[in-house]
């Protein structure tokens, strides 16, 4: 059994601009680091034994303050990036929603929908059933940090809650929010 502990990267000017960052490299703003100290409290209670890191500059800049507090080094895995939205990416919500197309939509509806030049939810899946098969293998008993990305948390949630195929859309992913997951 593997305890592991999910949150999601400090706030970025993207975020509070509502723009969609996907595989660009964006960092945390001054809330952002904020909001890393802030997770301390209940980050410094959860004995955890590894942080693991997407490669992307939010996430990154998230594990340093975390790992730094805890006194412990921390892992990059490509696993745990952000899911590529690819030509929607640096465009904001609000401009998709009025000019919503039936690509867009299926970007955010349909599992297996793949943007140009991006990624379908199934491909973020996949990347992540595979994270977490390693995990397992690597460190049975102990508890792992995962520091990650808003829609890469929303498919790992789907993993360990739901089918394969499903992602309860309506759910939010605050930034530095923990969420607990087991592996058995």
């Amino acid at each position: 059994m593997v305890n592991i502990y999910l949150i999601r990267h400090g706030e970025t000017d993207y975020n509070v601009k509502g723009i969609i960052q996907g595989s660009l490299d964006t960092p945390i703003n001054e809330n952002g680091v904020k909001q890393a100290l802030d997770a301390m409290d209940e980050i410094s209670m959860l004995d955890i034994d590894m942080i693991l890191s997407s490669p992307q500059k939010r996430a990154r800049m998230t594990s340093d303050i975390i790992s730094s507090n805890l006194d412990m080094d921390y892992e990059i895995w490509n696993e745990f990036k952000e899911r590529s939205f690819g030509i929607y990416q640096g465009k904001s919500y609000k401009y998709l929603r009025e000019n919503l197309t039936e690509d867009y939509y299926k970007s955010k509806r349909d599992f297996y929908h793949r943007t140009e030049n991006g990624e379908s939810m199934e491909d973020v899946y996949e990347r992540v059933k595979s994270a977490f098969e390693k995990i397992k293998n690597k460190w049975d008993g102990k508890n792992i940090l995962i520091v990650s990305h808003g829609s890469t948390v929303r498919i790992i949630d789907a993993y360990f809650r739901l089918e394969k195929g499903q992602v309860d859309f309506d759910i939010h992913m605050e930034n530095c929010k923990i969420y607990h997951y087991v592996i058995k």
